[in-house]
């Protein structure tokens, strides 16, 4: 599978973590230390979440994963991220035909309509003419006749 590099991810992160230590700016990029108390996962920095584990993900479950945590909720709704992992999930020529919408909608409002058929609209249909029942025998049909 070829990977796609998109500036995926904004340093929202850099202030509120230099202050408690746990990220540490070097050559442009977030690198998490190692605490115990923090989740593995989550000391990898954005570049690496995006690209090696939401990138994988169907877009429902990036979805459902941007719930589980503040940082990687920031993550997921990055319209860049969203891009990639529709790319990923429904081919390049599928989401090439779907760009045009991302016009109207962004990728995740995209993603999340088609996902949840949130899109899909139910029509009330109505029949012509009148249903008489003077023809039918309801209770021979319940006799098996």
């Amino acid at each position: 599978m070829s990977s796609i590099s998109y500036p995926v991810f904004k340093e929202t992160c850099q202030q509120q973590l230099d202050q408690s230590g746990m990220c540490s700016p070097k050559s442009g990029q977030l690198l998490y230390k190692q605490n115990p108390e923090i989740c593995g996962i989550l000391q990898l920095s954005d570049e690496a979440l995006a690209h090696n584990i939401l990138s994988h993900l169907t877009p429902r479950d990036v979805a459902s994963i941007g719930s589980v945590y503040r940082r990687i909720r920031q993550l997921t709704k990055n319209d860049h991220v969203r891009k990639m992992v529709c790319q990923n999930a429904w081919e390049r020529e599928a989401t090439g035909t779907l760009e045009l919408m991302t016009k109207k909608l962004r990728w995740c409002h995209l993603a999340r309509e088609l996902t949840t058929l949130e899109a899909f609209c139910w029509r009330k249909l109505t029949v012509g003419g009148a249903v008489e029942p003077s023809r039918c025998n309801f209770s021979a049909c319940a006799a098996g006749n």
